[in-house]
């Protein structure tokens, strides 16, 4: 069994057991997102309803809707004269639709007219009052895949609605406009460039709006933006220029030939790196590895070519680091020679 790990690996907590893999193949491509994803859930405001406890409430809907579709809507107080209007201002009394389904005072469905498109909000409404009016199509944001941006750097926002038909969304990261990949986003996630001019900060504001009339939605990320620049390993992420020394390298010079034990060798260049990070680079062959070696942060272990260099383990935890930042292996594979338990493991 084979498993691939893409690209340098950044933060975040990985274990990989050996009895269980008995090799780990690492490549240069980029991996899909980062191994931390901040969590984050907003949805577009919505105008409030009457204050009377009579009154209907939604608490839950459908996200989207497209002209003709059937859509439901879960709340209180929907009583047998309950009416459902469709509106795209949310100030405004809106056109009643057609119920299709009731259940109870909780739920009803209804269905949208050929018409509907664009922004679209939706009340209930009864002989005590409304409720408050809620966005069907306008964006929701989910998360981020990094916890850390630079200027110019890449990052993508993963959630629903982002994308409207015929419209063009904008981002902009702490007041500043962001640039949107259109070619590579959709409705679930859109692809940034950040703005170049970001000012380093602890905290990192979004305001997306998928064009479409619904609104901007925004939100407050625990993330910071630090100085950098570039993609050093074509990770295509924001992260990746905190990889900035691959110009760096440290060869070790080890016979790699699967009889002789490597360790010491490699274990020698691993320490040689400095706060400024470098590239420890094996050579193609197999090379033995007989106890765990240790990563300092700003480092990265890379190899001639997945199939070219290989790492043959003896011993749990090969590779490790705990609390280490910018670290990463690539083009090389680990092989457990000895079905130890423990294999790569770094943790966060």
């Amino acid at each position: 069994l084979i498993a691939s790990l893409s690209g340098c690996l950044g933060s975040g907590g990985i274990s990989v057991k050996g009895n269980r893999s008995k090799s780990l193949a690492i490549d240069n491509q980029a991996p899909a997102f980062s191994s931390e994803l901040p969590e984050v859930e907003t949805g577009a405001p919505v105008l409030a309803g009457d204050a009377s406890p009579s009154a209907p409430k939604i608490f839950n809907h459908s996200g989207s809707a497209q002209p003709g579709d059937i859509i439901y809507i879960q709340g209180a107080n929907f009583t047998s004269d309950a009416k459902v209007l469709l509106t795209s201002d949310p100030s405004a009394p809106g056109s009643e639709l057609r119920i299709v389904n009731r259940v109870g005072s909780t739920y009803v469905a209804a269905e949208i007219p050929s018409s509907g498109s664009g922004a679209m909000f939706l009340r209930v409404t009864n002989a005590s009052g409304r409720s408050a009016a809620a966005s069907l199509n306008g964006p929701v944001l989910f998360h981020t895949d990094t916890l850390e941006l630079t200027p110019s750097g890449k990052l993508r926002i993963f959630g629903k609605n982002l994308m409207s038909s015929g419209n063009t969304p904008s981002v902009s990261i702490n007041g500043k406009a962001a640039t949107i990949e259109l070619s590579a986003s959709n409705e679930n996630q859109l692809a940034l460039v950040a703005p170049a001019d970001l000012a380093v900060s602890s905290q990192v504001s979004f305001l997306v709006n998928n064009g479409n009339g619904s609104g901007s939605v925004a939100s407050s990320r625990p993330a910071v933006i630090v100085a950098g620049s570039g993609d050093p390993f074509q990770l295509k992420v924001s992260w990746g220029a905190a990889l900035n020394f691959n110009d760096r390298l440290l060869p070790v010079t080890t016979p790699c030939n699967g009889t002789a034990d490597d360790t010491a060798a490699i274990e020698a260049k691993l320490n040689a790196v400095t706060a400024t990070g470098a590239v420890v680079v094996l050579p193609a062959g197999t090379c033995r590895i007989t106890r765990g070696l240790s990563l300092k942060s700003k480092t990265v272990l890379q190899g001639a070519g997945k199939s070219s260099t290989i790492v043959s383990y003896e011993a749990n935890f090969p590779i490790y680091a705990e609390n280490k930042d910018s670290i990463g292996l690539k083009d090389l594979t680990f092989r457990n020679a000895r079905s130890v338990v423990e294999g790569v493991h770094w943790v966060k």
